[in-house]
Parts: structure tokens; C-alpha cells; sequence
């Protein structure tokens, strides 16, 4: 059996070491956890407009027979690796000032 679902995060984590980079593991300063939170408000906000930009579209498509799920996941899939990857330069940060 597979080791079930992973978190984002823990995805994250996976394709950091698979491009030859180590997680950060610093404490975070109260200021750098805010930044990191609006990081993340911010692209949750842009992926729940995606969704509901997207989800007309997929109609659509479904209607014509066309695939479009693909196209979402991969514009959802660039979202998320781009907020991780403004995470991961905040963590750097914290790394560098300890």
C-alpha cells in the first residue's frame, strides 16, 4: 500500500530534495511566520480564483467533450510550487540572520 495522502508541505519538502536542496529547518521569527501567512493567504486567495474562473471553463469543455482538468492542475500545480517556493526564500532568510 502507498504511505497515504501527504500534506502540500510535505510535498514540498520531497521535490526540495529531489532538486538537491535541504529544508531550512530554523526558527522562524514572529515577523517572518506573518510573512510566510500572507504568503499563503495570498495564494490561496489566487487558487480560489482560479477555481471559480476555471470551473465555467470546465463546463464548457465537458459540454464540448474536451479535457480542461488538465490544464487547472497544471496552472494550479505552478501556484503552489511558486508559493512554496516564496516560503522556502523567507526560511532562507531566517537561515542567514541566525
Amino acid at each position: 500500500m502507498g504511505e497515504g495522502l501527504k500534506s502540500a508541505y510535505e510535498r514540498a519538502l520531497e521535490r526540495l530534495k529531489d532538486k538537491g536542496m535541504e529544508p531550512v529547518e530554523t526558527a522562524l521569527t514572529d515577523e517572518q511566520k506573518r510573512e510566510i501567512a500572507e504568503i499563503r493567504k495570498e495564494f490561496e486567495a489566487k487558487i480560489a480564483e482560479l477555481e471559480i474562473m476555471m470551473q465555467s471553463s470546465i463546463t464548457e469543455a465537458h459540454a464540448e467533450g474536451e479535457e480542461s482538468e488538465p490544464r487547472f492542475a497544471s496552472k494550479r500545480a505552478s501556484l503552489m510550487e511558486e508559493m512554496e517556493k516564496r516560503v522556502e526564500a523567507v526560511r532562507r532568510r531566517a537561515k542567514k540572520s541566525s
